[in-house]
């Protein structure tokens, strides 16, 4: 914290009161009590001494009169006073929090300083006196007075020099004039900033790298293609067969012609819809615009002052191919929206960070695990959507603020919305699209119990899953905005709103505090749009939930319409939390896309303003039923999809010399050979009648991704599979995999079979379809999913079997009429082709997860990944192969996790040999990777999980080895292997003795040797006691709502509820402490607690008297009452009620996965106590779900 010394005015000392909090307890106190009041009366009082004369200057004074009888009218003008210098001397001791002095994961010598910027709860007062309101803008000059070197003089090699980057402008660099060690950093921030979007970081970082517009393509295109085939830097040669998949979107089409009844034709030959820029369309060469827009960024990019990044010595190479993207990134926001606000731009990537990223005012400080070489692929993603969104919060997040906390959802939505275009420039059109679906699922999922992301007199949100829930909803909210402004015209969207914000900043309409509010940006939309928003911003933005639509369809051959009934629900429909409305009704227009038989699809808008409705769309082809089951007709239509994937394939620039996958349409159709090797089964084979009586191909429900909602729509499966074979766009394929897993068929294992084969499918697309080929590897279907999964890795993955004096093998056939059980031997690894290594490991993911009746992969499926990784041959191949085996390490150990004979063929005691032997090749792919360190030791971690995800599981086989665990945990590893290994201690021995205790709170507390460890184990103390308080909490009766319908009654338990009550309960039944009740309900119910905020309550919990592991008995009633949410528990209720109503919340939680056979108690003493299960994606995430207790005699 920071202590006062001295405070002077004009020279004159002043008496001062310094109220500053000592602890982290009256830190907690005043930042409640600012919350709640919403008012911030400051920590520094100063008494102006009578030497200071506060006058006015100029002509501004304030004009009087004694006349009572005619009122004098006064100056409107405020009055202007003589500037005072305020000078105040502080000095730092033990910083707590703002500052953080820490040194590299990976050299002690290293020493760090660096501040944690937050806009709220700013700790910039706590390094600096200031005022630190997020409306308070001023300019500053800023003075570091720091050691030239760090080391010791000892021994010059370690000597390095220190580098100071700050917010602002570098100005000056100068010997410190009275001691010569020191050097004087000075830097400018001549644009209005608040304090508490100020940062810097101080160390050794003398890779350095400068960013300007040379980095920039001078062939840059705007094509989306394009985009897509330089979407990655270290691959960006082999990316166009990623993106093979045709960039058409059906819905980017133009609305104009779009009305009911209309129709919407693809664009001549397959040609792609260009995405609008801000070129314009008057004839020009696109080769001369594209070289255009090319030197308008370039010049963008060197108009700002500089884009420098920093970071440790040897990683320089690492450093460039990581930031090469930036300044495309810098001149794409420039030049779409508007210019950057600051002189320069400043990334660093260093370790001792809490958080991955920390946004400041022309400053990332950013974690050095963003960092990888041109050898990493999957690091690629996650670094350039993270950097991106912190590029996009220099415009809004600390240039623009919210105006009120109520606003807040805004400023996020547009960093997030402007951050998803640069991807879909960046990754293009396709990944846009995807990742787009996928959160608007996520969205729905989360959106339960969930507060409006906006509402009146609305606290700060600073709660982490409050956080992360806004920004996943709000970017949403303003896409689906820009749809429906682009109703009226595909030039009436938010790519004119954003540039007019930044404009209205720029020229202070915003005002001093370049605030931004939530009525004025809506009344801005209306106004450029002609739309009015009221409705839509009372039911996504002011209010909770998403629709859940229900629709249903009948052709009446009599009108010649297709009857479309609708039936919507909310999210919410089941929640219990007061400002929840369980039947909200969303409106608005859908639009419903019929692709009739000629092929022509016809859009028809749907109007929904009730909760049930019947549509009649008109049907535009003339009648007559579509002959499906004649063979014919199914040559003509794989030929003509061929076809067309074909003509977009040309059309992208794709070359596909590979004659035997260059109509993979027709895979399996004209060689009747190869139809029974593959056991290719055609529509219309099992069932004709249904196939011949349909009168169009399919129907897609909300064809233009306006809705962030769950839509269930059932049409037959082979209306899916045309669906996914000759729908262009990315959702309407995705639609089509997720529906098609769901209804199993020989006929729908071989679309999805042709779809993973098919290069020129987008990967993500080509991924999901194999993992739900694992579906139709049932025995009521012969297993034929788990063919076509090892049809597929044989053909594509594996070396052709070696010819025999009888038989020779040919390019075209490469033994696949060889029984599946064959084993293979893998082809060395390629990882040009990136679509093909993402489906490569899907396809391993997948035969992983494929249960036989011992509860385990087959035979032939664990030969495939035992091979895979015992041949295992990287040596061609220019990329790493790291996170290829630690998957393939997580497929294996998926494999047998749940084996009924676990002990007697997989176990170290059977001695397993062959294909048996799981363990042996985990352990020595560890031991190998701490011989050859890979990238960021990912695969030591995985190795380290597959021991504990089997451990957690097969509990009887006792293959936790906690020496291992306990010196993977130690200083001398790196931070995720130590991550893993204090998870996984804490997952088996939890807290139930004081040693242990000890040890998990000493990690949360060593901030100073690795703040990230101690984030992360303070997060799964957190974990940890939250489950158990919930496991409590299911006993208990406080936690039973009814709600009465006439005579019947149903019984439900809400999650929040049950965490909230159960803690309540816990901390009742606690030995009388009152400050320990006290700390835990403050852990409860403050939103600003963070993971170190409640490490005081847990060593109460380790040194006192209270023992977590088991929670309190509960007292037996026999009386049942209504307790509302939060209610003190006056009576319990019968524990055989609690019980059973503790079972019937499944729906509460619809994202955890619970393992079978992964209960366990927590702490070996705890006998007889509650178990958990584990979520099989990851066992350490907060998706623990609690199980019941066993007998409640056995609890003490």
């Amino acid at each position: 914290m920071s202590l006062v010394k001295s405070v002077s005015i004009d020279g004159h000392p002043c008496e001062f009161k310094h109220n500053a909090p000592t602890t982290r307890q009256e830190l907690l106190k005043k930042t409640l009590r600012i919350q709640n009041d919403s008012v911030d009366t400051g920590e520094l009082l100063i008494n102006v001494p009578s030497q200071v004369q506060i006058t006015p200057v100029g002509d501004s004074t304030v004009v009087t009169t004694e006349a009572v009888d005619v009122p004098v009218q006064e100056e409107e003008e405020e009055p202007t006073f003589k500037i005072l210098k305020l000078r105040i001397e502080f000095y730092m001791v033990n910083p707590t929090c703002g500052l953080v002095f820490g040194t590299s994961d990976t050299d002690d010598r290293v020493s760090t300083v660096h501040t944690e910027t937050k806009v709220y709860p700013s700790s910039t007062r706590s390094w600096m006196p200031c005022l630190d309101s997020m409306h308070e803008r001023s300019t500053w000059d800023l003075f570091f007075s720091v050691p030239a070197c760090t080391g010791s003089l000892a021994d010059p090699s370690s000597l390095l020099p220190l580098v100071v980057v700050s917010a602002g402008e570098l100005s000056s660099l100068v010997i410190h004039p009275q001691d010569p060690s020191k050097r004087i950093f000075r830097y400018i921030m001549s644009t209005a900033t608040p304090a508490c979007t100020l940062g810097f970081a101080i160390g050794p970082f003398t890779s350095a790298y400068t960013l300007d517009g040379s980095q920039l393509s001078s062939d840059e295109s705007t094509n989306d293609a394009q985009a897509e085939q330089t979407s990655v830097a270290p691959v960006a040669p082999v990316v166009a067969v990623v993106a093979a998949a045709p960039e058409t979107n059906e819905a980017e089409g133009d609305r104009n012609g779009a009305t009911e009844g209309g129709t919407t034709e693809d664009p001549p030959n397959g040609e792609d819809q260009q995405v609008p820029s801000a070129a314009g369309e008057d004839g020009e060469n696109p080769a001369s615009r594209a070289n255009h827009n090319s030197k308008l960024r370039k010049a963008t990019v060197d108009a700002i002052g500089g884009v420098f990044a920093f970071t440790y010595a040897g990683l320089q190479d690492e450093l460039e191919n990581t930031c090469e993207f930036i300044p495309e990134a810098l001149a794409f926001h420039s030049q779409e929206f508007g210019s950057y606000p600051y002189a320069t731009y400043k990334v660093v990537f260093m370790d001792g960070l809490r958080e991955p990223i920390i946004t400041c005012a022309s400053l990332t400080i950013a974690s050095t695990d963003f960092l990888h070489p041109r050898t990493i692929i999957e690091q690629v993603y996650d670094t350039r959507r993270c950097l991106g969104l912190s590029i996009a919060q220099q415009w809004f997040g600390t240039y623009i603020m919210p105006e009120t906390w109520s606003d807040y959802w805004l400023v996020v939505a547009l960093a997030g919305y402007i951050a998803s275009l640069f991807v879909r420039h960046n990754l293009g059109e396709n990944e846009h699209r995807y990742r787009l679906k996928r959160d608007m699922t996520r969205l729905c999922h989360a959106d339960v119990n969930q507060r409006p992301i906006s509402y009146p007199k609305q606290a700060p949100v600073v709660r982490q899953d409050e956080i992360e829930f806004v920004q996943l909803k709000a970017p949403i909210i303003l896409y689906m905005l820009d749809r429906r402004m682009m109703k009226g015209g595909m030039s009436l969207g938010l790519h004119r709103i954003v540039p007019k914000i930044l404009v209205a900043a720029m020229s202070g309409d915003l005002g001093l505090s370049n605030a931004v509010g939530t009525s004025w940006f809506l009344k801005m939309c209306r106004k450029v749009s002609g739309v009015d928003f009221k409705q839509f911003s009372d039911q996504w933005i002011f209010g909770t939930g998403c629709p859940v639509f229900h629709f249903g369809y009948a052709f009446n051959r009599k009108k010649l319409v297709v009857e479309i009934t609708m039936h919507q629900e909310s999210t919410n429909s089941k929640a219990t939390a007061p400002w929840v409305k369980p039947k909200q009704l969303f409106d608005g227009q859908m639009t419903a896309r019929i692709r009739e038989a000629d092929g022509t699809p016809y859009e028809h808008v749907l109007d929904i303003h009730e909760p049930w409705k019947k549509f009649e769309v008109q049907f535009n082809t003339k009648y007559k039923r579509i002959r499906r089951s004649t063979k014919r007709f199914h040559m003509r239509q794989m030929a003509a999809a061929a076809e067309e994937l074909n003509v977009n394939a040309e059309v992208l620039g794709i070359e596909d010399d590979d004659e035997t996958y260059s109509n993979i349409a027709l895979f399996g159709a004209e060689n009747e050979q190869e139809k029974r090797d593959w056991r290719v089964v055609e529509w219309g084979e099992d069932d004709e009648e249904s196939l011949a009586s349909a009168t169009f191909e399919w129907i897609r429900i909300d064809s233009d991704m306006e809705w962030a909602c769950i839509i269930h729509f059932e049409q037959p499966d082979f209306m899916w599979a045309a669906q996914l074979q000759k729908d262009r766009d990315v959702a309407a394929q995705l639609e089509a995999v997720d529906a098609l897993q769901h209804l199993p068929s020989s006929a729908a294992s071989t679309t999805l079979m042709r779809t993973v084969m098919d290069s020129r499918v987008f990967y993500r697309v080509r991924v999901d379809a194999a993992l739900a080929l694992e579906r139709f590897a049932r025995a009521g279907l012969d297993w034929i999913g788990l063919h076509h999964l090892i049809k597929i890795y044989k053909n594509r993955y594996c070396l052709p079997p070696p010819p025999t004096a009888t038989s020779l093998v040919s390019e075209s056939n490469q033994g696949d009429s060889e029984d599946i059980s064959v084993a293979r031997l893998p082809r060395p690894n390629n990882f040009a082709n990136i679509g093909e290594y993402f489906t490569q490991k899907a396809v391993l993911g997948a035969l992983s997860n494929i249960r036989d009746q011992n509860n385990e992969a087959p035979a032939a499926a664990r030969k495939i990944m035992v091979g895979a990784l015992k041949y295992n041959d990287n040596s061609e191949n220019v990329y790493s192969d790291c996170y290829f085996l630690s998957n393939l390490i997580h497929a294996l150990s998926n494999s047998i996790i749940h084996s009924k004979r676990f002990g007697r063929m997989f176990s170290m005691t059977a001695a397993p040999h062959g294909d048996d032997a799981v363990l042996g090749e985990i352990e020595r792919l560890r031991k190998l990777d701490m011989l050859v360190p890979s990238y960021h030791n990912v695969v030591t971690c995985g190795c380290m999980e597959a021991l504990l995800r089997l451990s957690l599981v097969q509990k009887r086989e006792r293959l936790f080895n906690t020496a291992l665990f306990f010196s993977m945990a130690t200083a001398d590893a790196y931070v995720a292997v130590r991550e893993v290994a204090v998870g996984g201690l804490m997952l088996h021995w939890g807290l139930a003795d004081n040693d242990t205790c000890q040890y998990f709170v000493a990690v949360a507390c060593d901030a100073l040797g690795s703040p990230r460890l101690a984030a992360t184990a303070s997060r799964y103390l957190m974990e940890l006691t939250m489950m158990r308080a919930m496991v409590y909490g299911q006993q208990h009766s406080s936690l039973l709502f009814m709600e009465e319908k006439g005579k019947e009654a149903t019984e439900h338990i809400d999650t929040d509820a049950r965490l909230v009550g159960g803690l309540e309960s816990f901390i009742d039944g606690l030995p009388d402490s009152h400050e320990l009740q006290t700390l835990l309900s403050s852990a409860v119910y403050d939103s600003t607690l963070g993971a170190h905020a409640l490490l005081g309550a847990l060593n109460m919990l380790v040194y006192q008297t209270a023992d977590c592991s088991i929670p309190p008995r509960v007292p037996k009633t026999r009386t049942k009452l209504k307790i509302k949410l939060g209610g003190k528990r006056k009576t319990g209720g019968s524990r055989s009620a609690a019980r059973s109503n503790a079972s019937s919340d499944s729906e509460d939680m619809p994202l955890a996965l619970s393992m079978p056979g992964g209960n366990r108690h927590l702490g070996p003493s705890a006998a007889g106590g509650g178990g958990y299960s584990i979520a099989e994606g990851d066992p350490f995430s907060a998706d623990l779900i609690p199980g019941e207790f066993g007998d409640s005699s056995a609890m003490p």
